[in-house]
C-alpha cells in the first residue's frame, strides 16, 4: 500500500498537481496538512476515485488537515477525534486469503501559533485510544519544530516537548537523514514527519522525499506500508446499482443474529456502533463482490500550462539551491506565484 505525505499550504495550482499525481500514481492514500480551501470547504480532489476524511473548520476558516483513501468501501471516519487540525479514519484492509486487518491513518497540522506545547490534545487522545485497542497507527505530521533527530539544524522548545513525547508513547519517525522536507531561499529544514507506533515500523518500507516539483516549500513524502499477508488490490470497484439487496439483507440479519449488549457505558456503545458499521459493510461486500476497475479518471485542475511549468520550475529551483543568489531565488519565487 502505497502512502504519500504533503503540506499544500492552501495553494490550488499545487492541488491540481498533487490531484494528478493521486490519478496517475498508484497511491492509496494521501495524507494532507493545509489543504486548498474554498468556501471553508477541502476544494481540488477529486472525489470520484475516494473518500475525502476531515472537520469543516471553525468560522468557515476550512480545515488544516485531511486524510485522502482511494476506493470507498475502505474507510471508516473516526469523528471522536476529528477537529480542524487533525484528521483520523480507520481503513479495512482485506486480506486475501481470510479475514480483515485494521489500520488508523491521522493527518495532523501541529500549529506554531499555539500557545501550548505539541502535540495537539486531539492527537494524544487518538494515539491514547489506539494503544489501548491495539490498533496500527499512521501519522502524517507538519510539526512545525525543530530536532536534530529528525535532520532539523537546530532544536527549539516545540521540538525538545514534542520529541519527551514521541518517546513516552513509543511513536516512532519514519525520516531516514537529514533530507530537507521544507525548501526556501532563506533557510531548509525538515518539518513533515510521517509517525507509526512501534508495532507497525518493520511493515514500513521505501521513504523518500520525492524531488519532483510541487509548487511548494513543502516537498512530498512517500513510504510504502505492508502487510503481514497479502491484501486485496486497491483497484476495483463495486456497483450499487448491481447488488442483490435480498441477499445483502440476508446477510447483514446473519451478522447481527443474537442480543444485543447491554449499553451501559460510552466504550460498550461505541463497540456496538463498530460492530453494526462492520456488519453493514461486509453484507454489502458479501453480495456484491468487488470487480478490477480500469482508472479513466480526468483531473478537472490539470492542464497543458501546469505540465510545461514542472520541468522549467524546477530548473529555477536547481539554480536557486545551487547558486544561492538571491536573483536567482527571486526568478524561482516569481515563477511560483504565476500559477498559485
Amino acid at each position: 500500500m502505497k502512502v504519500s505525505q504533503i503540506d499544500l499550504q492552501h495553494c490550488k495550482a499545487a492541488s491540481a498537481i498533487h490531484s494528478q499525481s493521486l490519478a496517475v500514481k498508484q497511491t492509496d492514500i494521501s495524507v494532507i496538512q493545509e489543504p486548498w480551501i474554498n468556501k471553508g470547504l477541502v476544494s481540488g480532489l477529486d472525489r470520484r476515485i475516494g473518500v475525502l476524511v476531515c472537520e469543516k473548520g471553525a468560522a468557515g476558516l476550512g480545515p488544516r488537515a485531511a486524510v485522502f483513501i482511494k476506493g470507498r468501501q475502505q474507510a471508516l471516519r473516526l469523528s471522536q477525534f476529528c477537529s480542524r487540525d487533525l484528521a483520523a479514519a480507520m481503513i479495512k484492509l482485506k486480506r486475501k486469503k481470510d479475514g480483515t486487518i485494521d489500520r488508523v491513518v491521522c493527518s495532523a497540522y501541529l500549529s506554531c501559533d499555539s500557545v501550548e506545547p505539541p502535540p495537539t490534545e486531539e492527537l494524544i487522545n487518538l494515539v491514547r485510544y489506539c494503544a489501548d485497542k491495539g490498533l496500527h497507527l499512521v501519522v502524517g505530521c507538519d510539526v512545525n519544530s525543530r530536532r536534530t533527530v529528525w535532520g532539523s539544524s537546530d532544536t527549539n522548545k516545540r521540538g525538545t516537548a514534542l520529541l519527551e513525547y514521541l518517546s513516552s508513547v513509543e511513536l516512532d519517525i519514519l525520516n531516514k537523514g537529514s533530507r530537507s522536507t521544507f525548501i526556501t531561499s532563506h533557510k531548509q529544514k525538515v518539518i513533515n514527519l510521517p509517525l507509526c507506533n512501534h508495532r507497525l515500523l518493520e511493515l514500513i518500507s521505501d521513504w523518500w522525499v520525492q524531488e519532483e516539483h510541487t509548487l511548494l516549500d513543502h516537498r512530498r513524502i512517500t513510504f510504502s506500508l505492508a502487510a503481514k499477508a497479502g491484501l486485496e488490490s486497491t483497484g476495483i470497484r463495486r456497483n450499487p446499482r448491481a447488488t442483490v439487496w435480498s441477499s445483502d439483507k440476508q446477510e447483514l440479519g446473519w451478522r447481527l443474529q443474537g442480543p444485543c449488549s447491554h449499553l451501559s457505558s460510552a466504550s460498550v456503545v461505541e463497540s456496538e456502533v463498530i460492530h453494526l458499521q462492520s456488519s453493514i459493510i461486509q453484507a454489502f461486500e458479501a453480495a456484491y463482490p468487488a470487480k478490477p476497475k480500469v482508472n479513466k479518471s480526468k483531473v478537472p485542475w490539470w492542464h497543458g500550462e501546469l505540465g510545461k511549468f514542472g520541468p522549467s520550475s524546477r530548473k529555477l529551483l536547481n539554480r536557486a539551491l545551487r547558486t544561492n543568489k538571491d536573483t536567482d531565488w527571486a526568478a524561482y519565487t516569481a515563477a511560483q506565484k504565476e500559477y498559485n
